[in-house]
């Protein structure tokens, strides 16, 4: 029977059977949770043994030692294979995404405060939910309904994470950044690097398209971050180290993309007086709303 995609066919499974299913996916047997509340009854991140635990462990690439390393390198290609595909056939979705933050923004007076990290979690949840499964969530209601049972989910992560029972090691902390609305915080604090990669956008783009082939010439420059102070917080935030994820490469495609749109048409100024105190868990996040202003490029 062919019922489109994963998530298609889970939630016809669930439809027909109720919320808690069972399927047999190649020779291993998965067992899915249709709700919120049955979630929350078999979260449980404190028991060594827990199987949950151990399904999360494996989907944070906690590495349990029983897999040789012809085959973590075998499944590291196959995830950069899915990446690359999914970048390469989604641009358009990507870019028009990053469209609407513009449009947005543009819509607003020079003085009123922007929520940067508001706007950041609704533009990377659009565009993970279409990206994955597709045009359901092209309604911003079925947006918010997942962004809140993601945020339940999340919340049980960052408890085994803050407790113990899941590795603190600073290698992995890394792996998970808030990589957009970082981006543009960082840029709203300097002025002579946003000139920078203004000019660069608009070297490599013109009064053209942004384009997945004109994307290419995009590239980080460290030298745009030769203060050393600045050196130190990229660092400690997870813009460098030697361990990534394949995953961490849609999210720096997807970052290039939004802020290649902002940059070209919009100057992003930090709010005066405003002190961003970082908090460090899975993900490495601002304690309160992060706010700009935005003004127009003439």
């Amino acid at each position: 029977m062919n019922s489109g995609s994963l998530h298609e066919f889970l939630v016809g499974l669930h439809e027909r059977h109720g919320p808690v299913v069972s399927f047999w996916f190649g020779r291993r047997l998965v067992v899915s949770l249709g709700t919120v509340d049955v979630l929350k009854q078999h979260i449980n991140p404190n028991k060594t043994l827990d199987p949950f635990e151990t399904m999360l462990k494996s989907l944070l690439k906690y590495q349990s030692g029983n897999e040789s390393g012809s085959e973590n390198l075998m499944r590291k290609k196959l995830y950069e294979n899915g990446v690359t595909n999914s970048l390469q056939s989604n641009f358009a979705l990507l870019l028009k995404l990053s469209e609407e933050v513009l449009d947005k923004w543009l819509s607003y007076p020079e003085t009123q405060h922007v929520p940067l990290s508001q706007h950041m979690l609704g533009f990377a949840m659009k565009s993970v939910t279409q990206i994955v499964m597709g045009s359901t969530f092209e309604d911003d209601q079925e947006v918010i309904r997942f962004q809140k049972n993601h945020g339940t989910v999340w919340s049980e992560i960052g408890k085994g994470f803050l407790d113990g029972s899941l590795d603190k090691s600073a290698t992995r902390k890394k792996q998970y950044q808030d990589v957009c609305t970082w981006a543009i915080c960082f840029l709203t604090t300097s002025e002579e690097v946003q000139k920078k990669l203004h000019k660069e956008v608009d070297q490599v783009f013109g009064k053209d398209p942004v384009t997945p082939e004109k994307i290419e010439h995009l590239r980080f420059d460290p030298d745009r971050f030769d203060d050393e102070s600045a050196m130190k917080t990229f660092s400690s935030l997870g813009f460098s180290g030697t361990k990534e994820c394949p995953e961490l490469r849609f999210a720096y495609t997807v970052t290039t993309v939004l802020l290649s749109v902002l940059v070209k048409r919009l100057h992003l100024l930090s709010v005066e007086g405003q002190v961003i105190e970082t908090k460090y868990e899975l993900v490495t996040s601002s304690r309160e709303e992060a706010w700009i202003t935005v003004t127009k490029r003439h």
